[in-house]
Order: structure tokens, then C-alpha cells, then sequence
């Protein structure tokens, strides 16, 4: 089996990247895991594969560097996507289950500071 290289590498990255947007476009949600477990195995095989030239310096050809960058701004709105698509789903969860996100135990203080302490006796004592 040949050794993956740079140019390879990064070719399989940019198609992994455009199919994760485009599952994260449709909406399709048991291909966005899919695709985002490909896209990670994935960058695991580029940063091996980046070690040895860490910190990216001269070395790198500037094409390579463009594609990076390039690389970089599309995970980033790839991941603005999901934030977005992670807040509706939020929202949605919190419309149909509204008793999710209430208290289990009562505040620990009010609106004008520490609620009334106790002072370790009981109020109250019967048999």
C-alpha cells in the first residue's frame, strides 16, 4: 500500500469537507455523522502526516498553504452550521419538553440576595 501524500491528502479532505456540508445542507441527519466520522479520520491521517513539519513553515509551497487555509475557513463554516442547526434543535426540544429545563431544586437565592439560612434548629418537633 502506497503512503498517503500531502496533495492526496488534502484532495481527500476538500471532497470529505464539500460532502459534510452538503449532508449538513439537506438536513440528512444520519449522514452528517457519517460524514463528519470520514472528515475526522480523516484530519487524524493529515496531522500525522503534518507532524514532522510542525509549525507549518517555508517548506510548505504556498498552494499547499492556500489549500489549508482554505480547508480551515470551510470547516469553520461547517461548524457555524451545526451551531446554528444545534440551537433549533434546542429550541424545537424546549417547545415540545418545557419541564427539561426548569430547576430540579428551588433557587439558592432570590432576586435581592441569599434566601433566608436556617439556624439548625427545628421549627417544629413531634412524635
Amino acid at each position: 500500500m502506497s503512503q498517503p501524500t500531502l496533495e492526496s491528502t488534502l484532495s481527500a479532505l476538500e471532497a470529505q469537507l464539500a460532502f459534510l456540508s452538503l449532508a449538513l445542507k439537506t438536513g440528512a441527519v444520519d449522514d452528517m455523522a457519517v460524514q463528519a466520522q470520514s472528515f475526522q479520520s480523516l484530519v487524524v491521517e493529515a496531522n500525522a502526516l503534518l507532524a514532522p513539519w510542525k509549525p507549518l513553515g517555508p517548506h510548505l509551497q504556498s498552494a499547499d498553504a492556500a489549500r489549508l487555509r482554505a480547508l480551515a475557513a470551510g470547516l469553520a463554516q461547517a461548524r457555524e452550521q451545526m451551531l446554528r442547526r444545534q440551537a433549533l434543535v434546542e429550541q424545537a426540544l424546549h417547545m415540545v419538553v418545557p419541564a427539561m429545563y426548569t430547576p430540579v431544586y428551588a433557587a439558592a437565592a432570590g432576586p435581592y440576595g441569599a434566601g433566608a439560612k436556617s439556624s439548625g434548629r427545628f421549627q417544629a418537633f413531634s412524635a
